[in-house]
């Protein structure tokens, strides 16, 4: 039997950070949240620097359905206007900011040269995972178009990062719409949940997505257990693995030591699951190399 859906007490954005504010989504976390998780005393960064030695960062905005949207554009100081660059969307955590996820996870650290890395800003500070009025997840297609008007990349080759909140908002758009992502990295996140009435469930009472399959990464610590438990990231894997033709139960192990690869996935999306021992919900930096090296493999 599917888990049934949990109110996620909040789905944070940093290391042993824990909130005693509610959020109004409902992600299916797989497991009761911890009702003691102590309030946050940690302090938010203001941003991250707009540049470095090796990229260059530009505060980005744009008009979508009557509200302002804004990004974060990461290109390499190298960037070549006649190459075209693959491209990788970052998440932040419910609540959160692009400044904070760059902060946190600074992906442009594993990608180098090779990518455009984009940042967005959720439309109110959580990413929507709602099935009716989404104001997030219509975005995506027009921000991808808006980041090919100023930076050459293939649209063809994206790849959709998200911790937490981010996490469970890529598994969403990624379920519900094709098209978007050529490969998802589910970081402290989970399973998409139904979005629309009578919708179909699998042998695994996973959603039946309306999006294809689709290279995966799910990465959960194995101690995360008040804010997104792990039995979250466990049910997510053996959804993705399902949408995307694995054999259940079939894995191998690969690198690093915490990870293992589905077998007999179908062609051009492998699926890989990553348990970390010792790991809170805390954001396990290791996934970012993880996720590109996965990506970079692609056909």
């Amino acid at each position: 039997m599917r888990p049934a859906p949990v109110l996620i007490g909040s789905l944070l954005l940093g290391c042993a950070i824990l909130s005693a504010c509610s959020s109004s989504k409902t992600p299916n976390a797989g497991a009761d949240p911890d009702p003691d998780g102590g309030e946050s005393t940690e302090t938010l960064p203001d941003g991250a620097p707009a540049e470095t030695e090796t990229v260059t960062v530009s505060e980005e905005k744009m008009s979508f359905q009557g509200r302002e949207r804004r990004y974060l554009l990461v290109k390499p100081k190298s960037y070549d206007a006649e190459r075209t660059y693959p491209l990788v969307l970052s998440f932040h955590g419910n609540p959160g900011y692009p400044e904070y996820q760059r902060n946190l996870l600074p992906f442009e650290s594993v990608s180098k040269d090779d990518a455009i890395v984009v940042y967005p800003a959720a439309a109110h500070d959580d990413w929507d995972f709602q099935p009716t009025d989404n104001v997030d997840i219509p975005w995506m297609l027009p921000l991808v178009d808006d980041v090919a008007s100023k930076v050459n990349i293939d649209k063809a080759r994206v790849l959709g990062y998200g911790y937490s909140g981010g996490a469970y908002f890529i598994s969403a758009a990624a379920c519900r719409v094709g098209g978007i992502f050529e490969m998802i990295a589910i970081l402290s996140g989970g399973a998409p949940e139904a979005y629309k009435e009578g919708q179909a469930t699998t042998t695994q009472g996973c959603v039946v997505c309306d999006g294809t399959p689709l290279a995966t990464l799910v990465v959960h610590g194995m101690e995360d257990k008040s804010v997104v438990p792990f039995e979250g990231g466990d049910f997510a894997r053996k959804c993705w693995a399902e949408t995307n033709g694995c054999t259940q139960d079939e894995l191998e192990d690969s690198e690093p030591s915490a990870c293992q690869t589905y077998k007999g996935c179908s062609a051009g999306h492998p699926t890989k699951w990553c348990a970390v021992p010792g790991q809170g919900h805390d954001a396990w930096k290791p996934s970012m190399q993880v996720a590109w090296d996965m990506f970079q493999a692609l056909p």
